[in-house]
Parts: structure tokens; C-alpha cells; sequence
């Protein structure tokens, strides 16, 4: 797909992302859980990334030009940006504190780790990976009811901030821990696919 198709795509797919998690933050969780993951699922079937870790994750495995990298980003930004604009207009989510109990390492711990559990199934390639991916974010919102706030794409994550449900004080955690996630699954892929067998 060429290159302006690819940014307009995950635009429009960060932007609904964007918009479902803002969404699904006023519903039931279970609710809420299931729509985040049909999403994600529905996204990565499309083709796009829709999540800035996985494009970091793309390029660390080589699957992706560098070059690409910030184009990918800069439009995952405006779709997240556009997508909690029109959310905060039309949805009433209720505000969320990321820091239920834990502390800010424990939220850092868990971006890396489903951050990559995340972008491990996406790189994996399979006909399948979309779904996985969408059962991985299930997955992990069920073990994680206790920490709100956990995103594992700093999209969404900003998104949440710029709609006013979370705190500014912990949007750092987003980026680093799932940017450390994604690049240690490129890694592992990476290595895996390099390998003879």
C-alpha cells in the first residue's frame, strides 16, 4: 500500500481506537473489555497498527523501514487526538486513576510486559495474529482490573489524558514502558527470524 494510504489508515484506525477505549470507559467492564479487544481485533485485520508500539516493534524487526517510523507515529497522534476531541464531546467516561493501589513501577511493569505480549502475537504474522491480539488485550484487562489506567498503546493512553479521565502525572509511563515492550518483542522476533529452521 502506498505511503499516504498506510498514514490516512492508521489514522483513522488509531482515531477509533481512540474513541472506543474513551467509550467503553463509561460501560460495564466486561462490556468495555469486549469492545477494546473486537476492536484492536477488527484494526489489525484491516492492516493497520493502530498503536505506536507496534510500528516501533515493526521497525526493531525489520519488518518496516525506519523512514516510516514518524510518518506512523504523526498520524497514530492526530487519529488518538481527534478520536478523544469527538469522545469527550459525545461520551461522559468517568475519570480513572492509574494508580489503584499500585505504584508507578508496578504501572511501568505492566506496560512493558503486555506491551510486548501485544506486539509479540502482532509479529508473529500469522492469519490469526489479529485475533490473538484482540484476546491478548482481553486477556490482560482481566488480570489487570486492580491497575485502571493500563493501556499498552500510549495512542489511547494520551487520548485518555487529552479527554481529561486520567492524569497528566503518569502519561510518561505509557511511552516508556510500552516502547521498551515493543522493542524487546522486535527483538525477539527478530532474532527468531534470523535464525536457520
Amino acid at each position: 500500500m502506498p505511503g499516504l494510504k498506510r498514514y490516512v489508515l492508521e489514522l483513522v484506525a488509531t482515531f477509533f481506537l481512540t474513541f472506543t477505549v474513551l467509550g467503553a470507559a463509561s460501560q460495564d467492564v466486561v462490556i468495555g473489555v469486549l469492545a477494546i479487544g473486537a476492536a484492536v481485533t477488527v484494526l489489525l485485520l484491516c492492516g493497520a497498527h493502530a498503536n505506536p508500539v507496534l510500528t516501533l516493534g515493526a521497525v526493531v524487526a525489520r519488518r518496516l523501514p525506519p523512514a516510516e517510523l514518524l510518518p506512523y507515529w504523526a498520524a497514530q497522534l492526530v487519529g488518538a487526538l481527534v478520536g478523544a476531541a469527538l469522545a469527550r464531546l459525545l461520551v461522559t467516561a468517568p475519570a480513572v486513576t492509574p494508580l489503584q493501589g499500585v505504584g508507578v513501577v508496578s504501572l511501568l511493569g505492566v506496560e512493558v510486559v503486555f506491551a510486548f505480549a501485544l506486539c509479540f502475537v502482532v509479529l508473529d504474522d500469522r492469519p490469526w495474529s489479529g485475533a490473538a491480539a484482540g484476546l491478548t488485550v482481553v486477556a490482560a484487562a482481566a488480570v489487570l482490573d486492580p491497575v485502571a489506567g493500563s493501556a499498552f498503546n500510549p495512542a489511547p493512553a494520551f487520548g485518555l489524558v487529552v479527554a481529561g479521565v486520567t492524569e497528566w502525572s503518569t502519561i510518561w509511563v505509557y511511552p516508556v514502558g510500552c516502547a521498551a515492550g515493543g522493542a524487546i518483542a522486535g527483538l525477539v522476533t527478530r532474532q527468531a527470524r534470523s535464525r536457520p529452521g
